[in-house]
């Protein structure tokens, strides 16, 4: 367990570790995940405040924002790692190598 912390039965890597396509993934996915928390919210408004429905949005805001800024995150990691051989073979096209 020394490259990870258990919370509860999640398994969560450190920021510091390095990503893989698969975390990539994961992010993606829980990404969509703010389509159904919108949802699911939508349909439980007509029992709420109206108090209730701006913090339940706001809370949606927060989350969501939480969630994209998380998978930009690994992207940012990800994509430079694997980039470069593929932006240097680009390169060598463009010269004729």
């Amino acid at each position: 367990m020394s490259d990870a912390i258990r919370r509860g039965n999640v398994m969560t890597k450190l920021r510091s570790q390095e990503n893989t396509v698969i975390d990539l993934e994961d992010k993606i996915m829980a990404a969509w995940q703010t389509i159904s928390d919108i949802d699911l919210v939508y349909y439980a408004m007509e029992d709420m405040t109206e108090d209730e429905r701006m913090n339940a949005i706001l809370g949606l805001k927060e989350l969501g924002e939480a969630r994209f800024k998380d998978l930009w995150r690994v992207f940012e990691q990800f994509v430079p790692a694997h980039s470069r051989s593929d932006s240097q073979r680009y390169r060598d096209r463009e010269i004729g190598c």
